[in-house]
């Protein structure tokens, strides 16, 4: 079962290159350019995973997160996604309730690599939905 990653970003060429690398990865990639409807998107396409861009010009990423939160719940693990240091994205994940954060970089393969180390902790801690349960 391939799993799925929703992008939200303002940004048309960091969400086609994510997209791009993440579908090359063996992912289903959902993508939205802004925050608008994005817990309605959320909610209807059930991502494994969301990235959240940070620098939105109508709504910050975090100010998304916790609104989003507070709203529907855990309903996946939400990064935040962006190129802030890794100190200030460790801090405004903890702020917000980000399940954690991806750096952008140029590093294309590590974030396709981050992306499958987060959904196979979340896998972890939850179980797989895709397998039955053997008891």
């Amino acid at each position: 079962m391939r799993r799925k990653v929703l992008v939200i970003d303002d940004s048309s060429l960091c969400r086609n290159m994510t997209k791009l690398v993440l579908e090359r990865a063996g992912y289903e990639v959902v993508t939205i350019g802004s925050p608008v409807g994005f817990g309605l998107v959320l909610h209807k396409e059930k991502p494994d995973l969301a990235l959240v861009d940070i620098a939105m010009p109508s709504l910050s990423g975090v100010e998304l997160i916790i609104h989003v939160r507070k709203r529907l719940g855990p309903l996946c693990p939400i990064l935040l996604y962006s190129e802030r240091s890794l100190t200030e994205l460790a801090r405004l994940a903890e702020q917000c309730g980000a399940s954690g954060y991806i750096r952008k970089s140029n590093d294309w393969p590590s974030i396709a690599e981050s992306v499958t180390r987060f959904i196979t902790q979340a896998e972890r801690e939850i179980g797989d939905p895709a397998e039955p349960d053997s008891r």
